[in-house]
């Protein structure tokens, strides 16, 4: 039986902060059994290339999950976990990468979510948006926020 459940959010270009993830979530899953649920949120310009790409339909939660398996930073990261006999699945989303982290989050019933962050200007971010601002200003569980490492 799983006692502590996590949500990472993974972004395209995460698989060099893969030992940042598994730092900031070993806490949880050395003690405990934890389900790690990956996820990556793929934007609505990407649809189209991902429906063709994968012969899926995109509102295809379960589709989107396979299709998110072949991220890089996705596998590279589930590949980590399964090394570790950590249990945890894939979940793939199309929106605003927010949005759809804290949704999902709420849905699964998570404990934990965590998310990376980037370098940004202030500008940057007002122009660009945060999503892990709005992951952490929106969810309703305890955010786990790494930081940019030295190549962000």
């Amino acid at each position: 039986m799983v006692s502590v459940s996590v949500l990472v959010a993974v972004a395209g270009d995460d698989e060099h902060r893969a030992e940042t993830f598994l730092d900031a979530i070993e806490p949880l899953t050395g003690a405990n059994d934890c389900a790690v649920h990956l996820v990556h949120v793929y934007s609505e310009d990407d649809v189209e290339t991902i429906e063709s790409m994968y012969d899926i339909d995109s509102r295809d939660s379960r589709a989107l999950g396979a299709a998110a398996e072949h991220n890089t930073a996705v596998s590279t990261l589930g590949e980590a976990l399964d090394e570790r006999g950590v249990e945890r699945d894939t979940h793939g989303a199309v929106g605003d990468a927010g949005s759809e982290i804290v949704a999902l989050a709420d849905r699964l019933g998570v404990e934990y979510v965590v998310v990376g962050g980037r370098r940004r200007s202030p500008t940057g971010k007002a122009i660009f948006g945060s999503t892990a601002q709005d992951v952490l200003l929106s969810a309703n569980v305890p955010v786990i926020y790494t930081g940019p490492g030295i190549d962000d």
